[in-house]
């Protein structure tokens, strides 16, 4: 529970004088006398003075009493938990502590005294008196009345700093008022410009009359709405357009007592910026103005400056942006995503897709953030082609794919296992010739092709009558009736 203490000042004109506030007069200390010397004598030379000045005091003996009680030891200051307990235990509004020094080499004698008073409902030192005065100060003509010792310079001296009492301090009437707060409610604590700002507060208090509530945001103020029961206040603003941390405050204010307390209750932030961030692609690579992969995929949100979440949402799309699949939570996004390029009937085809990460921070600002991306999971196609050049035969290995090659592997033999070719590189298209020996039968040549794209998709193929094979894929692509005159040169 909050606790608000302060004091307030009656200023009702024409209302009747209300009895002054006690004053305890603790016993001075003598710093003359050692670590713990105690000037009572001067101490009730100070409380009698204060009485016949019109200013009510507790009896030093009720003071003694209570030092005794309280097991208070020392003397000349106080610590405020005894100070406040005056107040409830002596009825004492403030309490007067002090030192008295003391010089006693004639004719130099003199006396010092310090004084500090202390209003009990705040612990607050609101008036202080330094003095001192020595019989050399005091010389009279024809030294009538003149002090003649430190005995003489005692009550002159308390004469003195009873005379410089604040009396229009004195006059006034400290009423203590406890306001305390059972239960304080801000929400929501971030918002984004223009959003509702709701503050509410359920106060306690002991006596008085009910205040003015406001609730003071930045520089403006926003006056509260009591309940029925008038204990509970409630006020709701719109929040600025300036992004920003703004500390709310409770005012409570008395104005016919010309009183006014404040005490912070929260803060809210205004945020009018979504959140920045990207999304890494792992297991992907760019092909063709997109990013392909051929088993999973890591998605990994980089941030531009990290901020809480208050809730985010991962979903796929097919290129038609029809919604494949998504998944959502509130709070904090995982580190990272993966995904095996499947839906919930399993493996998903060849071909373009859409991931989407959409975020929100706490004030509800949403970003989002895509990327478009392609399954390959086909395996690399070589075209091959054989032209006739006088004794030799010239290769052309190509790859009209897009997803780029990586390596790539050639043999051509002879029927009996001559290797007429064996090639390997990493980069297509490639050609070779080969020189054929003498009485080498063309239609009986063997391939063999390996390649390996740069996603890890592989083919391999063994063709057993190289020229046979060609011409029948040449037959295939070819209409009808077209000449395919590469393989009359054989």
């Amino acid at each position: 529970m909050l606790v608000l203490t302060f004091s307030s000042v009656c200023l009702a004109a024409g209302a009747p004088a209300p009895p002054r506030m006690a004053i305890a007069v603790f016993p001075l200390q003598d710093l003359s006398d050692g670590r713990n010397g105690v000037n009572l004598h001067m101490t009730e030379l100070l409380a009698e003075s204060l009485e016949g000045a019109g200013q009510t005091v507790v009896s030093p003996d009720e003071v003694i009493e209570f030092m005794a009680a309280s097991r208070i030891r020392t003397v000349g200051h106080l610590e405020s938990y005894y100070i406040s307990r005056t107040r409830t235990e002596l009825d004492a509004g403030f309490v007067l502590l002090g030192t008295v020094t003391h010089r006693g080499d004639a004719p130099e004698s003199s006396v010092g005294l310090v004084l500090s008073l202390v209003r009990t409902s705040d612990i607050r030192t609101v008036w202080t008196y330094a003095g001192s005065m020595g019989i050399s100060d005091e010389l009279k003509p024809l030294a009538i009345t003149q002090p003649k010792s430190l005995a003489d310079l005692e009550p002159r001296l308390i004469y003195e700093a009873v005379a410089n009492w604040p009396r229009e301090f004195a006059g006034e009437v400290q009423r203590t008022k406890i306001v305390g707060i059972d239960t304080s409610l801000l929400e929501p604590r971030n918002v984004r410009p223009g959003d509702e700002v709701r503050c509410q507060v359920r106060l306690r208090e002991t006596d008085g009359p009910p205040p003015e509530v406001y609730f003071k945001a930045g520089d403006d103020l926003h006056p509260a709405t009591a309940n029925t029961r008038g204990n509970t206040f409630s006020a709701t603003w719109l929040a600025g357009e300036k992004s920003g941390r703004y500390t709310v405050t409770l005012i409570l204010d008395w104005p016919l007592l010309d009183r006014r307390e404040e005490t912070i209750l929260s803060f809210y932030v205004v945020d009018s910026k979504p959140p920045e961030f990207d999304i890494q692609l792992v297991g992907a690579m760019p092909i063709n103005g997109v990013y392909g992969f051929k088993g999973s995929l890591v998605l990994i949100p980089r941030f531009t400056q990290r901020e809480p979440l208050s809730r985010w949402r991962f979903a796929l799309y097919s290129d038609g942006d029809t919604l494949i699949g998504e998944m959502s939570e509130t709070g904090e996004m995982p580190p990272s995503f993966e995904w095996s390029a499947r839906d919930q009937l399993g493996l998903l085809k060849d071909g373009r897709y859409k991931t989407v990460v959409e975020i929100w921070d706490l004030a509800g600002n949403m970003a989002t953030a895509s990327r478009q991306v392609e399954i390959f999971r086909k395996p690399p196609k070589a075209d091959l082609t054989l032209s006739r050049a006088k004794e030799k035969i010239v290769v052309d290995l190509k790859h009209s794919g897009r997803v780029p090659i990586e390596s790539w592997r050639l043999e051509i033999l002879t029927v009996d296992g001559t290797i007429l070719l064996q090639e390997e590189g990493v980069k297509l298209p490639a050609k070779k010739e080969i020189t054929l020996p003498a009485g080498t039968d063309v239609n009986k040549l063997q391939g063999y092709v390996a390649i390996r794209d740069a996603l890890g998709n592989t083919s391999q193929e063994k063709i057993e009558e190289l020229v046979s094979f060609l011409q029948a894929q040449r037959q295939e692509k070819k209409p009808a009736g077209t000449s395919h005159g590469w393989v009359d040169q054989f």
